[in-house]
């Protein structure tokens, strides 16, 4: 069986949203960041530093991810 991609109504922010995390190829961690980003203060006004907060979330989450695969190549490479 093939996924196919389910049928929700996007406003044309959520669909601009959307095409930039899929055309920048941002993936979960940064994809995630953008959307907090961009939702901030207009979903609910009274959530804008809970969104932002999530925001830093997944970007220190992206930080400590590639600081690890650094660390990975360079004992790898010593290993060799």
């Amino acid at each position: 069986m093939i996924a196919t991609k389910p049928t929700i109504q996007l406003n044309e922010d959520q669909q601009k949203g959307l095409e930039a995390i899929e055309d920048w190829s941002l993936g979960f961690h940064l994809g995630n960041a953008v959307k907090y980003i961009a939702r901030a203060g207009r979903k609910d006004p009274n959530k804008t530093v809970e969104d932002l907060q999530k925001a830093v979330f997944y970007i220190r989450q992206k930080i400590e991810l590639e600081q690890a695969r650094a660390d990975y190549t360079r004992v790898a490479a010593l290993l060799d």
